[in-house]
């Protein structure tokens, strides 16, 4: 059974200054979070629980924290969080419009899972993305490479966007590996808890027995890697997975990595073989 064997949850939080968050919104955010963090660490006395913050300069871990004592309580998390939010707070984006480093969290938590992959097969894997600013174009091509790589590895992204807008590329991610996705408005914030212990706590094994809310209708469509726009069909380089709008690419090359595309000749078409005459045209005689 899913739900006997240990499991790794690493936990994405935005904490973006561009995105609205306030430390009111922050603690109210986090009480849910602590809710959630202490029934899954309830759920096996092996869980392992690591809890990542994401900004436009670095993405830095909370827990576990150098120093930090083995046994976690509550109020030590609590006090961690709101310490590394104050500090991210207050350190300025490069610029008015940045966005979060999403796509090198991502990354980050994969490779950690990777690691625990190798030391512990049976381990179950996890990733809870908790977004508060809008997609950022330039990130989409890594996101969606790292979310094809939480496929090929079995892990389970579910995400949270508290943005205004529905993120293309968590729809996208919780959708390929069997996760759950929800936009939170001002009723989900006041019932997040529930959300997250109903929909985000059970095991795949155990999610296919629920019923979880209507999540809308799943937006499929790719970015176009040049005009930054959603593509219904388009052209994918095959090595890095770039998607393009138009085919005609200039030096018949890819722009992201460099591979050369083949590009094959027009061929004239065949011609049909000449019947063989059937027999020799009698000679004619005087």
């Amino acid at each position: 059974m899913l739900d006997d064997l240990p499991s790794t949850l690493i936990c994405l939080v935005d904490c973006n200054p561009c995105g609205g968050w306030g430390e009111e919104d922050a603690l109210a955010l986090l009480e849910h979070l602590l809710v959630f963090f202490n029934a899954f660490l309830l759920l096996h006395s092996a869980n392992q629980l690591q809890l990542l913050a994401v900004h436009p300069r670095e993405v830095s871990c909370v827990w576990p924290e150098d120093g930090a004592p083995p046994a976690l309580a509550p109020h030590q998390l609590r006090q961690l969080f709101l310490k590394r939010f104050r500090t991210l707070l207050a350190t300025p984006p490069p610029s008015a419009s940045a966005a979060s480093a999403l796509s090198g969290g991502l990354s980050l938590a994969l490779c950690r899972l990777a690691r625990q992959q190798r030391a512990d097969a049976t381990r179950q894997l996890r990733v809870l993305v908790v977004q508060a600013t809008a997609d950022s174009a330039a990130q989409h091509l890594a996101g969606m490479n790292c979310v094809f790589g939480a496929q090929k590895l079995g892990v389970t992204i579910d995400a949270l966007v508290a943005a205004r807008n529905d993120s293309l590329l968590l729809q996208q991610a919780a959708h390929l590996t069997d996760g759950f996705y929800l936009r939170l408005g001002e009723q989900e914030k006041l019932a997040l808890s529930q959300y997250l212990l109903t929909c985000c706590l059970p095991d795949q094994q155990t999610r296919k027995l629920l019923c979880p809310p209507a999540q809308g209708s799943l937006e499929t469509k790719a970015l176009c890697t040049i005009s930054k726009r959603p593509v219904d069909i388009g052209h994918a380089c095959s090595v890095c997975l770039a998607v393009f709008a138009e085919d005609q690419l200039p030096l018949r090359e890819c722009p992201v990595c460099g591979s050369r595309f083949i590009q094959q000749a027009a061929q004239a078409p065949k011609k049909r073989p000449k019947k063989a005459a059937a027999a020799a045209a009698p000679a004619v005689t005087s």
